[in-house]
């Protein structure tokens, strides 16, 4: 604080202990007074005592080294624990172990009443099954036996499929080949088809006489005759050129549809039944088998999940259940630790942990070692990531001698050194004074106190470093 600032406080304490003066040194001169007054004896003169003004510790600034550490308490645990718990609820019905028994991998710790109606299920599934498996090797038995009859079919459907193929082919290819024939049958049409119109002209002119006229008699026979022979040298002729008709050529064409519709379902049954993965209804059947399988597994972990077995040899170190109570499911009854391989388990707040690290050098002491500080490091740190009761707050510390005893629960301290610097100037923590932010201290010279701003650096639990405002060996006023 300035010297400005203390004048006014100085004078301000001289001129009180001056009135606490006056006042007692006139209290003593009115006593004298009244004994005079009254006759009495000479009295004796009170002795006014000197004000005795409190002395403020100082504190000398110093050099020296300076370390930043944390101090955790924790306690020893073993390195592989696991807390057991029942997979489903129900009622204890037994268990084996008790409290710091051990125990080997596999165990059977404790178990709960068996489920209802167990047995029946377990028949049930178990029938289910072998219907399934039944199903499927039949299956699989009539599988060669259905694909050589598949393929009989397509060999049949092929062989219609070629013949009615060839009938329509051959509905467009002249059935003659000789072109002579063809030519004789084409002259005969052409013959008839010229005697049809006359025949036709000649009754279209004798059409307009009575009927039973010679005349319209002879011309109706002619015309009758004219036409038969027409479509007899026609229908030669179509077929001399192999030419079909409309109606036949239909009827050519919905068989060869027909036909081909068959040979390609034939063709799809050869392959849906020659397909490497199986059929449709073999798939099916495995999959009935795996479901079955499922369940008979399902039944019988409904089974396990009232047995509670060790997953691993150690050390009972808790139990939470009594023949009879009932459990609820995943809730903690056990707990099995290995005391064969322990270390020490501390929980650091936030900030603490943000200054630890895997690895770190740390010493320990443990309670049944007095006096010893013991080198270790950090092994783990808590996972910040986890959720639920994965979630574990601790970190777990080793000591580098693994000789040394341990016992479950012991308690010890954890040192953890964060920073050390050497040689630097520092007072304790009493001796410095801070406003608005603001470090300072109070130093006297000529008697008058005097405040200094001060820059601080690293802090422990008795030193803290002065990086800047003053010098070794300076005396500071405390408050």
């Amino acid at each position: 604080m300035p010297r400005r600032e203390f004048l006014p406080r100085l004078l301000l304490s001289l001129a009180l202990n001056l009135l606490v003066f006056l006042v007692i040194l006139l209290g003593a001169l009115g006593l004298s007074a009244c004994n005079v007054a009254s006759g009495g004896a000479k009295a004796t003169p009170t002795i006014v005592p000197t004000p005795v003004v409190a002395q403020k510790p100082t504190y000398t600034v110093a050099r020296g080294d300076i370390s930043k550490v944390l101090e955790l308490r924790g306690r020893v645990v073993p390195i592989k624990q696991q807390d057991l718990v029942f997979e489903t609820e129900g009622y204890v019905k037994e268990i084996f172990f008790s409290r710091g028994d051990t125990v080997q991998a596999g165990d059977l710790l404790a178990r709960l009443e068996e489920p209802a109606n167990y047995a029946a299920n377990l028949a049930a599934a178990g029938l289910a099954l072998e219907q399934a498996q039944f199903d499927l090797a039949q299956l699989k038995l009539d599988a060669p036996v259905k694909l050589a009859e598949a393929q009989l079919e397509l060999i049949k459907a092929q062989d219609i499929l070629t013949k009615t193929q060839t009938k329509r082919t051959n509905m467009d290819v002249p059935r003659v080949r000789d072109p002579l024939a063809l030519e004789k049958a084409e002259q005969d049409f052409a013959a008839a088809d010229q005697a049809y119109k006359e025949a036709q002209d000649a009754y279209n002119s004798a059409s307009s006489l009575p009927e039973g006229d010679p005349q319209r008699s002879n011309a109706l026979s002619w015309l009758i005759e004219a036409r038969r022979s027409f479509y007899q040298a026609l229908g030669n002729l179509n077929y001399s050129q192999g030419k079909a008709g409309a109606q036949e050529i239909a009827q050519a064409d919905a068989d060869l549809a027909v036909a081909r519709a068959k040979y390609e379902r034939a063709l799809a049954e050869v392959q849906r039944l020659s397909d490497p993965a199986g059929t449709l209804e073999l798939r099916l059947a495995e999959a009935k088998v795996t479901d079955a399988q499922a369940k008979v597994e399902s039944v019988k972990k409904s089974k396990q999940d009232v047995e509670l077995r060790a997953p691993f040899g150690g050390e009972i170190t808790s139990i939470a259940i009594t023949p009879g109570d009932q459990v609820s499911a995943r809730k903690i009854v056990m707990t099995l630790a290995d005391p064969s391989a322990l270390e020490i388990s501390v929980v650091p707040s936030s900030e603490e942990l943000a200054e630890m690290g895997v690895g770190q050098a740390v010493a320990v002491r443990l309670t049944s070692q007095q006096g010893k500080d013991l080198p270790g490091h950090v092994r783990l740190l808590p996972d910040l990531s986890a959720t639920g009761d994965k979630k574990d707050p601790s970190a777990r510390i080793v000591l580098e001698d693994a000789s040394i005893p341990l016992k479950i629960n012991e308690s010890a301290g954890v040192i953890v050194e964060i920073e050390t610097r050497q040689q630097v100037l520092w007072l304790p923590p009493a001796a410095l004074r801070q406003f608005q932010g603001r470090d300072f201290v109070f130093v006297e010279e000529d008697g008058v106190p005097r405040r200094l701003d001060i820059r601080l650096g690293l802090a422990s639990a008795d030193r803290i470093e002065i990086v800047s405002g003053l010098e070794e060996g300076q005396v500071v006023v405390g408050p």
